[in-house]
């Protein structure tokens, strides 16, 4: 990547924008676990036994000036934008390809794509409270928008043996999910098989949508939600977009644990950067990531920024108000995939 950056603007150019990994990765780079995963490498922390301070992260390959990638500490920015779907499979591929495909033609556009829904956890309360502001600002300042809100302490809980359940907000969500929202967005506790200690939205729960009518972009201000590079699991963020009849189109998550505050910053950087019209059009979600990250979160400011990762097609856009739709960056042709290639 380093080189087609360079010979580009050596040779007069158009740099390359976005950087797409086609396949699922590991942390056993030795292939020593049967049933390994690492198709395409992904960059490992040194540390590896402290949880708040493992990651793994694709923002190494975009790193691409001079002396840059040797640390993802040090000060700097995102060259181009980066994305990956977790694929294991050439099947996988084929769905996913045919499941972009699908989203980008015109046949399930909507009033669902100007809703954007903001669900949060009650524990502690600034899960609500970041949620609400996030909301706020977006009516205020983006009225086109239609915002519905998913706030777990609203909701009545009942207590069970296996701990505290809150059935509606699982009925609020599936029913949301169903009707169409562009965007799910969540603040709050979550991990490898869902979100919530009350179970709110569980593999379980996702596995059975079809709603591949209307894909939402899932934004994850959570735990480890998509940890993709554990070769002994699936983490529910790896299902929900690798589902082929539903789930969802995209993924901006976290794979490991991260601090509520340092979620906040690039949640709400990510988020506003991709309801703000750019000249008739709204950038790609690949691009919006990559200036949220580059604006608001540069190194060596918190860990979280590296823990947090995009699960998509970078060059796909998110928006379709008043058909000002630019799902891929222009001059971009979509190949068919062929079962018969190999991702290694």
């Amino acid at each position: 990547m380093k080189m087609l950056y360079d010979r580009a603007a050596q040779n007069g150019y158009e740099a390359p924008k976005y950087l797409l990994l086609f396949g699922d990765a590991s942390y056993d780079y030795k292939n020593r676990i049967n049933g390994n995963t690492n198709l395409v490498p992904t960059y490992e922390s040194f540390e590896v036994l402290n949880p708040t301070t493992t990651y793994c992260s694709d923002d190494y390959f975009v790193l691409l000036d001079d002396n840059e990638g040797g640390s993802l500490n040090a000060n700097s920015a995102l060259d181009l934008s980066v994305g990956r779907l977790p694929l294991a499979t050439v099947d996988e591929g084929f769905a996913m390809v045919n499941k972009i495909k699908a989203y980008a033609g015109t046949s399930n556009q909507g009033s669902w794509q100007n809703v954007i829904t903001m669900a949060a956890d009650d524990d502690p309360n600034i899960f609500m409270t970041s949620a609400n502001d996030l909301a706020t600002f977006i009516e205020d300042t983006y009225p086109v928008w239609n915002i519905d809100k998913i706030y777990l302490d609203a909701f009545k809980q009942i207590s069970t043996p296996a701990g505290q359940r809150a059935p509606d907000v699982n009925t609020a969500i599936r029913n949301r999910i169903y009707n169409g929202t562009l965007i799910f967005n969540y603040q709050g506790h979550g991990g490898t098989v869902g979100l919530g200690h009350e179970r709110i939205l569980m593999v379980d729960d996702f596995d059975s949508w079809n709603n591949c009518n209307r894909l939402p972009v899932f934004v994850t201000a959570t735990c480890e939600f998509s940890r993709f590079d554990d070769p002994a699991r699936r983490a529910a963020g790896e299902i929900l977009v690798l589902k082929p009849d539903g789930g969802a189109i995209a993924l901006v998550t976290t794979l490991r644990l991260v601090y509520q505050s340092a979620n906040t910053t690039l949640n709400n950087a990510f988020t506003k950067e991709v309801v703000k019209p750019q000249g008739g059009y709204y950038s790609t979600v690949g691009e919006t990531f990559r200036v949220g990250k580059n604006n608001h979160c540069r190194y060596p400011k918190p860990l979280t920024t590296v823990k947090f990762s995009p699960a998509w097609k970078p060059g796909k856009d998110t928006s379709i108000i008043r058909r000002h739709h630019r799902l891929f960056p222009r001059n971009v042709t979509i190949i068919p995939f062929n079962a018969n290639h190999r991702f290694a």
